[in-house]
């Protein structure tokens, strides 16, 4: 086995060499797009956290590990090779064992170093202007994983006796899933399980299928299992694919649908503006008579209409769920969000609450701001932003806020000042802020505060209707500069609860008069979409797609239960065309009843699985009681005649003695 397993690193040295230098070139410009920027640039500096390193290392490690798989079993896929290959004195599992452990060194070899020589550069301190945590590794962690389980596809390709236009790479649909899940599961954990599952699903496909030279018929049990299921996945992605295609060509109008809202001009009116799939958007005030143009006396249009809508500032409130940060393990927001950039320094917003400020010259960290006392620090504002720094405002003062404080931040001098304390057990549930006005919205569960960024309270109004039935409120500023409107927003699932009978509110009030005018809004019509399921995806989900799939959907409510029965139809009728084949081709009893069964769980993807996985052998009419038989048995399953014996040409020399 050691011999195998050096002249398996030895012939496929090659690959892996230059699969290092490919790979090093990815991370290199990647690395020099994160940290190589200027500080104006407004990107986000933490290699291990770019959504392109992430792309482009699984691009590579999913290629590479299929190339490599494919190579190692090609390689002596010759009748004569792979004679000489089974026939050593071991068995055919150590043999693939060895060459298994051969292949996951080279891919380790060409995957993991560059990887490997990324982390150490952004963890020798002055590469990197950007906070680190070990769990920052887990994305590219689960992505070199997620490598081996495209290895395994290759060598299932390699392996496997079918026609290349054929089902030869059906492997690859758990690999796919498994790539799905690393990219949209929440934890590292998660996407570990699901790398592990795909995979040993298609390394006991391999298994079996190395037993049986690449063919079904000869399998252990446990690799005609796996290699069914891996055959079912992809089966299953293919349709799925092909409805989601099928519906985008003939339903593209499905994009486009019909909505109304209500808009608040400057000077404080409110007026719904409903937009059709057809023509223009139709503005009208509340008593229902439309806006004219005082210009040409028509019906105003919305390009004009913008111009003359408020300005505001928005706030969701999050009292139960402030500060947390629940991005994907792939997301830099779950450790960090890039805040400023100032003075030739990146600011970060950490998850622990502070602020860690580090040079952009010599890309070390040079200072934290975090608050005193028990506020549990920063928490996050309404609009985060995202990957990149906030570097457009040349202002050195920003607004940040903990449970119970408003701060003004100076990055010019590196310090914190508090400008606005809440009391009497007062909570702060969001905020928002404009650093071109100065002014910032905090709410608290008991009121609202417009503030300056010096901390002088504008005006305050009583945050009713309340938290959580109205969790998110608008401030607008209208015109003169010291009018203003308040709007409640209800919660949209306490709502659609409710039958649509919450309204959204809205208060009017003067600076240091209070409230002039409040008014509940008309309920608006509800949107229309054109029913993009009516093409029909549900129904085309329910005839092509594993009865299973259908059953889950409707019992989750993504599906309308009278549409299951649909999904029993292809089933039944793949039942039948099953039964058909397996009589057909004379299948032993047990294997007839397990493909009828087989059938009847998965439908049309079971279907293509029988049809791809199966060998099907020739038939000929049986000499003595004429029906078709397979050639591969050695007697009539129809009458137990055997074969007819060749008919003599003359060139026999050996026949059979007779009696005197």
């Amino acid at each position: 086995m050691k011999k195998l397993f050096r002249k398996e690193l030895r012939e496929e040295m090659k690959a892996a060499l230059i699969g290092i230098v490919i790979l090093t070139g990815i991370l290199v410009q990647v690395y020099k797009n994160c940290t190589g920027h200027g500080i104006g640039s407004g990107e986000a500096v933490q290699p291990l956290m770019s959504p392109a390193l992430h792309r482009e290392a699984a691009w590579f490690c999913a290629v590479f590990g299929a190339v490599l798989g494919w190579l190692q079993i090609r390689a002596e896929k010759h009748p004569d090779l792979w004679a000489f290959l089974v026939h050593r004195p071991m068995t055919r599992t150590r043999i693939l064992g060895a060459k298994i452990a051969a292949g996951l060194c080279l891919y380790a070899l060409a995957a993991g170093l560059p990887l490997l020589g990324l982390l150490i550069m952004v963890l020798t301190p002055g590469h990197v202007a950007a906070p680190f945590e070990w769990p920052m590794t887990f994305p590219l962690a689960a992505i070199f994983l997620l490598g081996g389980v495209f290895y395994f596809v290759g060598m299932l390709t390699g392996v496997r006796q079918a026609r290349w236009y054929g089902s030869r790479g059906f492997g690859v649909g758990p690999a796919i899933f498994a790539a799905m899940t690393v990219f949209i599961c929440q934890e590292f954990w998660q996407a570990v399980l699901f790398v592990a599952i795909f995979g040993g699903i298609l390394a006991l496909a391999v298994w079996g299928s190395f037993q049986s030279v690449g063919c079904y018929r000869n399998q252990p049990m446990p690799g005609k299992l796996a290699l069914t299921a891996a055959f079912v996945a992809t089966a299953t992605l293919l349709i799925g694919m092909g409805i989601i295609g099928l519906n985008n060509l003939l339903v593209p109008e499905s994009r486009s649908f019909a909505w109304s809202d209500y808009v608040m001009t400057t000077n404080g009116i409110i007026y719904k503006v409903s937009h059709s799939q057809i023509g223009d958007p139709e503005i009208v005030g509340l008593d229902g008579k439309p806006l004219l143009d005082d210009k040409t006396g028509r019906q105003m249009k919305l390009q004009e209409f913008d111009r003359h809508s408020a300005p505001s500032q928005g706030v969701l409130s999050r009292f139960v769920r402030q500060n947390e940060w629940n991005e994907s393990y792939m997301d830099n927001q779950r450790f960090f969000i890039p805040w400023r950039v100032a003075d030739k320094t990146f600011w970060y917003l950490k998850r622990d609450g502070c602020l860690a400020g580090y040079d952009g010259i010599t890309r070390r960290l040079v200072a934290t701001l975090k608050p005193g006392g028990n506020s549990g620090g920063f928490i996050l504002p309404e609009q985060p932003h995202g990957n990149q720094f906030n570097s457009y405002v040349l202002d050195q003062k920003w607004i940040l806020a903990s449970f119970t404080t408003v701060y003004l931040v100076d990055f010019e001098n590196r310090a914190i000042q508090p400008i606005f304390i809440v009391t009497n057990d007062d909570r702060i549930g969001g905020y928002n802020y404009d650093s071109l006005s100065q002014r910032a919205v905090v709410v608290t569960r008991q009121a609202i505060y417009l503030l300056d960024f010096d901390g002088r309270v504008e005006w305050s109004v009583p945050y009713q209707p309340s938290y959580p039935s109205y969790p998110r409120i608008s401030v607008f500023f209208l015109e003169p500069t010291n009018r203003f409107a308040v709007e409640f927003y209800p919660d949209r699932e306490a709502n659609e609860t409710s039958g649509g009978t919450m309204p959204t509110r809205i208060e009017w009030l003067v600076s240091g008069k209070g409230i002039s005018k409040i008014l509940d809004l008309p309920k608006l019509p509800k949107s229309t979409q054109p029913n993009h399921n009516n093409l029909p995806v549900q129904e085309l989900a329910c005839l092509f797609l594993p009865p299973a799939f259908p059953i889950a959907f409707a019992f989750s409510g993504d599906l309308e239960r009278n549409l299951i029965w649909l999904a029993f139809i292809p089933a039944i009728l793949c039942g039948i065309v099953g039964w058909q084949l397996v009589r057909r081709f004379s299948f032993a009893a047990r294997a007839q009843m397990g493909w009828v069964v087989f059938l009847l769980l998965f439908g049309i993807p079971g279907l293509l699985t029988f049809l791809s996985v199966q060998e099907w052998p020739a038939r000929e009419s049986c000499q003595n009681c004429k029906k078709l038989r397979v050639v591969d048995r050695e007697k009539c399953p129809h009458c137990g005649a055997d074969f007819a014996p060749p008919e003599k040409n003359g060139t026999e020399i050996f026949a059979p003695l007779t009696a005197d």
